[in-house]
């Protein structure tokens, strides 16, 4: 399934929007969806 991540490249530099391939879940996975997150500023 392809799904869009926020990536970044390299220290410092801004997030760029990507679409990236993401495998099925095996069975004894699961698929969650998130609507919403928060960041820390010292996470990052």
């Amino acid at each position: 399934m392809k799904i869009t991540a926020a990536v970044v490249k390299e220290k410092g530099a801004p997030f760029v929007l990507e679409e990236a391939e993401l495998d099925q879940p095996q069975p004894q996975e699961v698929l969650v969806r998130i609507v919403a997150t928060g960041i820390c500023h010292t996470d990052m």
